[in-house]
């Protein structure tokens, strides 16, 4: 029979055995937690109706992908406050590259069966630089209603996310209540006080992107333009010459 003491220090040994097993469950289960979310800080939005909500609520732009484009690839550096260049192989596979993006932009994948819906919307409402960005594989910056920022040529090259980030990760809380009209309910109002506030926002913007600013006013000023001649507003010759005045004063701020 063993003594007392001896009885005490197994017992002891037993107790320090047990709560080190249960340490090393703890942390095992703490590791796969933090592996859960890592994939879900980096998964992307799979709806638009869904990303355009929530770009509305946290006032910023979406990030969108075709998805077939995201099986390939994408370099991206990265520059942190010291100006030193992070190598990032593949975007798509990078948990910090991802939760910067989330950080400034509501990331959404699209399927390739929405195409021909969208395309058809788009077709004739849109001049043809804007379908070819709509088509291409490149990152396209859409606003909460939908339509594209950074139309223009983007050449296959490594992206500074940094550099891109600064451009067009705006914060769209100035036109946010124009955002959340024209969402409501497209009408001529809706659609021609959209425009004149991106004209606003148009010259508080930084001067690379100015002009793509003025090129999305635009395009809801073209749209306010449609509205008007299909509906029986009152005073619809007062309102043609206010949109007139609207394209007068986008013309100023080039």
């Amino acid at each position: 029979m063993p003594s007392g003491l001896q009885y005490c220090r197994g017992n002891e040994k037993a107790n320090t055995n047990l709560i080190e097993i249960m340490k090393k469950r703890i942390l095992i289960l703490m590791s796969c937690f933090c592996v859960v979310l890592s994939s879900f800080a980096q998964e992307w939005m799979t709806s638009l109706s869904a990303a355009k909500r929530l770009a509305m609520v946290q006032n910023k732009m979406i990030l969108m992908m075709w998805e077939g484009s995201m099986n390939y690839p994408l370099p991206v550096l990265i520059t942190d406050e010291r100006g030193k260049n992070y190598y990032i192989r593949n975007l798509f596979e990078s948990v910090p590259a991802n939760e910067f993006i989330w950080e400034y932009f509501v990331p959404v994948s699209l399927s390739e069966n929405n195409y021909d819906d969208m395309y058809n919307a788009l077709k004739g409402n849109r001049n043809q630089a804007y379908l070819d960005k709509f088509n291409d594989d490149s990152i396209k910056v859409l606003d909460a209603a939908g339509n594209i920022l950074n139309v223009g040529f983007t050449p296959w090259s490594i992206l500074n996310l940094s550099d891109f980030t600064k451009k067009y990760g705006l914060d769209t809380s100035f036109i946010s209540a124009e955002l959340k009209n024209y969402n409501k309910e497209k009408d001529f109002y809706s659609a021609y006080f959209l425009a004149s506030r991106y004209l606003d926002y148009a010259v508080l913007t930084n001067k690379s992107i100015r002009q793509k600013v003025i090129d999305l006013s635009e395009i809801y000023m073209e749209e306010a333009r449609k509205l008007l001649e299909t509906s029986n507003l009152e005073d619809s010759a007062v309102l043609a010459q206010r949109t007139e005045l609207l394209e007068l004063y986008a013309n100023l701020i080039k």
